[in-house]
C-alpha cells in the first residue's frame, strides 16, 4: 500500500512539472520594411517569451530572446524564427520581398553624368562617359582599387571603377542614378586557399563628385638627393593633384622628406599654400620614407573627413627609425586610405615588394611607373577614382582565413561580355620580412668630419628612441666617397663615426648602448659610380645599425 502511494505521489509531481513548462510565445517578429528595392537596409526585430533558445535563419543562432539586427538585401529572403522551451517549440516565418523594379512600377529612370570623353588610348583614368555612350567594340575593365575592412566582418567595402581602353570612367551603372543594370553586377566571392566562398547578399552604389565625401589628403613626398634632376616633375604632378580638390570640401597637407622630415604645408584648404614648399636645394639627403609616412598620417589624424595619404618615394628607406610594418599598423588604426607610388632606380632601389605589402595590407593601391613622366597621370587618376566610383558592400564570412582574395563579376550591358575584378585584403596585419635596420643619420661635406646643423634634428630623434629603449644596442659606421686614398678615407670615416657617437652621448645616450664605432672608408658606397653631386653626398655618410 505504501509503495502505491509513493508511485502516485511522484507521478503527481511529474505532472505538475510538465504542466508548469509554458510554450514559447512570439510577441514580435517584424521587419522595418517588407517590400524593398535591392541594396536596401532592413531592420529585423524579435521578442519572444518563455524560451531557452532563439534561432533565426538568415540572422544567427543562440540569440537573445529580444533583439534586432540590420541586414542589406539584394533578393527576397525568408527569415524563420525557431524558439524552444525544453520540449516546447514554436516557429514563425517573415518574408521580405525584394523587387527589381520600383515598387510603384514606374518606368526606370536614369541620371547620366556630364561627359568629358578622352579619345586617345590610355592606361590611366583620363575621361568620364556614361554607359549609354559605350560602343560594342569598346573593351571595359573592372578594377577594385581600395578595400575598407575596418568593420570586418559586419561590413567590407570595395571601391571600384569601370573604364574603357581610352581611360574613360564609365558612369551611370548603379543606384541611386540608374537601377537598370543591377542585374549586371553578377556575383561576388571571397577566395581563400583556392576555394571560392560566394557572398549571397551584397549592395552596389554609385558615388559621384558632388556627393563624394570630403577628404583630408596628406602628400608625403621624397626630396632625397636622387630626385635632383626630376623634382620639377614631382612638383608639377603635385599641382595637378591639387586642381582636383573641391573648394569648401577637401583639405591637404604636404610633408617633404629626405633623412629629415618637414611639414612644409600644414593642413589647409588653401591650394595657394603650395608655394610654401621647401626648395630642393635645402634638402637632397637620404630617405626616411617610413618615418615621413607616419608623420604624414599625424597631420590628418584629427580630421573628421575621410583620410587619404599619397606616399611617393624613389629609393629604399635608409633613414627611418620605424619599419614598414609600423606604417601598416598606423594606417589601419587611423583608417587612412593609402596610395603608394614607387619609382625604381638602379641603386638604392625602392624594395617594391615592401611597398606593395604596405598598400595591400592597408587596403590601398600601389603604382610602380616605368617613367617619372607618368606622375601627373597617376596623381590625376587617384583623384578621379576618389570622386567617381562604385561601392560594393557585403558581410564577410569571419571563419575562412586572414588573407582574402575578393572576386567581382560584372556583365557589360552593351556587348554582354563578362568581366572579373580581383582584389586582396587582410583581416589582420601580418609582419613583413624586412631587412636589418640601417639608418643614415648624418651626411658630410667633402673632406670634413664636422656634423652639419641640419642633421641635429634626426640625431635628436635617434637619441630619444635609444633613451626610451635602453636595451637597444647600435653600431656606428662611417663612410666616405671614392675621392682620396684608401688610408686617408679610412681615417676620415672613423672620425665621422666618432663625431656621431659623441653627439649621441651628449644627447643622453648611454655609452653601453654603443657597442662599436668603426670607419669603413670607401669600401661600401651606396653609389659605386659617382657622377652626380648627390651620389658623392650620400656616400659621405654615417650609418647606425641596430643590433
Amino acid at each position: 500500500m505504501n509503495k502505491n502511494w509513493i508511485f502516485v505521489f511522484f507521478s503527481f509531481l511529474f505532472f505538475l512539472r510538465c504542466a508548469s513548462v509554458k510554450p514559447p510565445v512570439v510577441l514580435d517578429f517584424s521587419a522595418s520594411q517588407t517590400q524593398v528595392t535591392p541594396g536596401t537596409s532592413v531592420e529585423i526585430k524579435w521578442d519572444v517569451e518563455n524560451c531557452n533558445t532563439v534561432d533565426i535563419k538568415g540572422i544567427g543562432t543562440n540569440l537573445q530572446p529580444r533583439g534586432s539586427q540590420t541586414v542589406v538585401l539584394n533578393q527576397t529572403q525568408t527569415f524563420v524564427l525557431t524558439a524552444r522551451n525544453r520540449d516546447q517549440l514554436i516557429s514563425k516565418e517573415l518574408i521580405v520581398v525584394v523587387k527589381k523594379q520600383e515598387i510603384k512600377d514606374e518606368p526606370k529612370k536614369s541620371n547620366p553624368v556630364v561627359e568629358k570623353p578622352n579619345t586617345e588610348p590610355s592606361n590611366y583614368l583620363k575621361g568620364l562617359i556614361n554607359i549609354e555612350s559605350v560602343k560594342p567594340s569598346n573593351e571595359l575593365y573592372l578594377n577594385i582599387n581600395l578595400v575598407d575592412a575596418h568593420n570586418f566582418p559586419k561590413e567590407v567595402v570595395l571601391y571600384c571603377t569601370v573604364r574603357d581602353q581610352y581611360g574613360n570612367q564609365i558612369a551611370n551603372l548603379a543606384p541611386p542614378y540608374n537601377y537598370n543594370y543591377l542585374d549586371n553586377w553578377k556575383k561576388l566571392a571571397e577566395e581563400v586557399a583556392g576555394k571560392d566562398y560566394y557572398i549571397e547578399n551584397f549592395s552596389v552604389q554609385e558615388v559621384r563628385e558632388d556627393v563624394a565625401p570630403p577628404y583630408s589628403v596628406s602628400f608625403v613626398l621624397d626630396y632625397s638627393g636622387s630626385m635632383f634632376s626630376e623634382i620639377n616633375l614631382l612638383e608639377n604632378a603635385l599641382k595637378v593633384g591639387l586642381t582636383f580638390l573641391r573648394k569648401g570640401k577637401d583639405e591637404f597637407s604636404i610633408v617633404q622628406f629626405d633623412h629629415r622630415i618637414f611639414n612644409s604645408v600644414p593642413l589647409t584648404e588653401n591650394v595657394l599654400s603650395v608655394s610654401n614648399i621647401i626648395p630642393f636645394l635645402q634638402l637632397g639627403g637620404a630617405t626616411a620614407f617610413y618615418d615621413a609616412s607616419l608623420f604624414g598620417f599625424s597631420t590628418i589624424s584629427n580630421s573628421s573627413r575621410e583620410k587619404i595619404a599619397i606616399l611617393f618615394t624613389d629609393g629604399g628607406d635608409n633613414a627611418s627609425i620605424n619599419y614598414a610594418f609600423d606604417v601598416i599598423q598606423r594606417a589601419r588604426e587611423q583608417n587612412v586610405k593609402i596610395f603608394v607610388i614607387g619609382f625604381n632606380r638602379p641603386f638604392g632601389g625602392i624594395l617594391q615588394p615592401i611597398l606593395s605589402m604596405i598598400a595591400l595590407q592597408t587596403g590601398g593601391k600601389a603604382y610602380f611607373p616605368s617613367s617619372i613622366f607618368e606622375l601627373p597621370d597617376i596623381f590625376a587618376e587617384i583623384f578621379r577614382m576618389l570622386n567617381v566610383y562604385y561601392i560594393i558592400t557585403f558581410k564577410a564570412n569571419k571563419e575562412i582565413g586572414n588573407v582574402r582574395n575578393v572576386k567581382l563579376w560584372f556583365e557589360n550591358p552593351i556587348n554582354k561580355k563578362e568581366i572579373v575584378a580581383q582584389g586582396t585584403y587582410y583581416v589582420k596585419p601580418e609582419r613583413l620580412d624586412e631587412p636589418q635596420k640601417s639608418l643614415i643619420v648624418a651626411l658630410f661635406e667633402n673632406n670634413k668630419s664636422t656634423l652639419r646643423e641640419e642633421d641635429f634634428e634626426l640625431l635628436s630623434r635617434i637619441a630619444k628612441f635609444l633613451k626610451e629603449n635602453p636595451n637597444k644596442k647600435i653600431k656606428i659606421i662611417g663612410h666616405t666617397d671614392t675621392k682620396g686614398s684608401d688610408s686617408y678615407n679610412q681615417r676620415l670615416s672613423a672620425q665621422r663615426a666618432r663625431a656621431v657617437a659623441k653627439k649621441l652621448i651628449d644627447l643622453g645616450v648611454s655609452k653601453k648602448q654603443i657597442i662599436e664605432i668603426i670607419g669603413m672608408g670607401e669600401k661600401f658606397p651606396i653609389y659605386p659610380q659617382e657622377t652626380e653631386e648627390y651620389q658623392f653626398q650620400e656616400n659621405r655618410r654615417v650609418e647606425i645599425v641596430f643590433q
